[in-house]
């Protein structure tokens, strides 16, 4: 019975980290804060990217006015987003005196050695090779045990299961494309609707599929300002609410408000715009761990779930862009967006001039 229960420790502690090769078998190596930190990057990403090409103009859409663009925003990694520290899991090996009575273990150790490890993110690289290692101190308490005791246990199957454990690599991206398609309409009192929806998309088969909605509401500024009334100058207010999965095991929420400034070349059909916003991304991950657990005797499998909620650590963002419109229909629009990650946005508009 004592081999069997040093065994379970063992397996407890090392299947519950073992490293797969989907977003779900990688992060079944991660609980806790390390999940947190090996998916931050992609939480600051993904939120950067549905928050960028929100805007191209603060005009507002005359009421009934259609208008559609279509693009793609590209959110650059920063190397920080690349490692992050973790730390490992604090597992005690415990064996317990074989002679029995009130007498302490005779090995109580950490089953890791306690010392953060350096560390891929999900973007990070894919040779990764980073590990916990088995700690020093286990293998010497295990070693300096005196004959007698070893005489009484298995050393040989708790010797052959303490092994460094690999940490999941990264899929080594430099930059995350989100594409984007947003439509419009003008309403009345200076108002305009948007809605944006994105088909699933695959990501690769190591991270899985990638799908988002959003509904957005504008209001002209300028219309209420009689100077401003008079020039080719306007000003509007936007709010944004977003919502997107991935893989089934990653669903956010966005909301972003902007103050939008832009002016107009007429003739030309020649504008710049500008935008100071504020940002924010909640993120919810649930995934599964399968764990052994010892039941009547024997060794079973058990789904134990995951449930991690935190946030992207977006927050202040400015935008600034220039578009060019060909014969009152065709629009196409530039950006740069800066906050915790940069991000650039490229899209092409259709609007209609009835």
């Amino acid at each position: 019975m004592l081999k069997k229960t040093i065994i379970l420790l063992l397996v407890i502690s090392i299947t519950g980290i073992l490293m797969g090769s989907t977003l779900e078998e990688r992060l079944e190596t991660l609980v806790g804060e390390n999940a947190k930190g090996y998916l931050s990057p992609l939480a600051n990403s993904l939120g950067a990217g549905l928050n960028s090409g929100l805007m191209n103009t603060a005009k507002v859409q005359k009421p009934l006015r259609p208008s559609l663009r279509v693009g793609a925003s590209l959110v650059m990694i920063p190397k920080s987003d690349r490692t992050f520290w973790t730390t490992p899991p604090d597992f005690k090996f415990i064996i317990p005196d074989p002679r029995g009575g009130d007498r302490p273990p005779i090995i109580d150790e950490f089953l890791f050695k306690q010392t953060p490890v350096e560390t891929a993110t999900v973007f990070g690289p894919i040779r990764n090779n980073a590990k916990f290692e088995v700690n020093p101190d286990l293998k010497n308490a295990i070693d300096d045990l005196p004959e007698d005791l070893k005489d009484l246990i298995d050393l040989k199957d708790i010797t052959d299961n303490l092994r460094d454990f690999n940490l999941p690599p990264g899929i080594n991206l430099p930059g995350i494309p989100v594409p984007h398609a947003t439509a419009s309409l003008g309403l009345p009192f200076g108002f305009e609707i948007m809605g944006r929806y994105m088909a699933p998309i695959s990501l690769g088969s190591n991270v899985g599929t990638f799908n988002y909605w959003g509904l957005g509401l504008k209001h002209s500024i300028d219309q209420h300002i009689p100077i401003i009334r008079r020039l080719p100058v306007y000003a509007a207010v936007q709010g944004f609410y977003q919502s997107v999965n991935v893989a089934n095991i990653i669903t956010a929420n966005t909301l972003a408000y902007s103050l939008i400034g832009s002016a107009q070349v007429p003739l030309l059909g020649i504008g710049a715009f500008a935008a100071i916003g504020y940002e924010t991304a909640d993120f919810n991950v649930k995934f599964n761990v399968n764990l052994p657990v010892m039941e009547d005797g024997t060794v079973e499998s058990r789904v134990t779930p995951v449930n991690l909620n935190f946030a992207g650590s977006n927050t202040v963002k400015t935008t600034l862009g220039l578009n060019w419109t060909l014969l009152r229909i065709l629009n196409i629009t530039g950006d740069v967006s800066f906050a915790e990650s940069t991000s650039y946005n490229f899209g092409l508009g259709v609007q209609f001039p009835f």
